[in-house]
């Protein structure tokens, strides 16, 4: 059957073996740029970043992602209740309200002398 013009393109199988492909998979969950996926699997980075942005591909990053926060949210929580009700100034951390974000300051980079004040 002969294509015309108006015929939308139709849609290649990539070139990029599966193995390749979730190795780049693993390297973006691992936090490596599209330039050092490339490198390290010999790919151009518009290669990397074309197999990256293919639904399945995003839908296994936001599966991943979403089970990394679930199980670090309770951890990351009584580590930062277990700091905030620290004594020890070397460890307690300084919280100071800046709108909807909270910024912790080591001890050392109050004048007061590390009074921890949370209001």
């Amino acid at each position: 059957m002969k294509r015309t013009k108006s015929d939308p393109p139709q849609a290649r199988k990539p070139y990029t073996p599966q193995p390749i492909q979730n190795r780049m998979v693993a390297e973006h969950l691992n936090g490596k740029s599209n330039r050092e996926i490339g490198r390290i699997t010999r790919r151009d980075p518009a290669t990397v970043s074309r197999i990256l942005s293919q639904p399945d591909k995003i839908r296994i990053i936001e599966e991943h992602q979403s089970r990394l926060f679930e199980e670090a949210s309770p951890k990351v929580v009584s580590a930062t209740l277990k700091f905030l009700d620290s004594d020890d100034l070397r460890i307690a951390p300084f919280v100071l309200e800046l709108g909807d974000r909270v910024v912790l300051h080591p001890p050392d980079t109050l004048a007061d002398g590390g009074r921890l004040a949370i209001r």
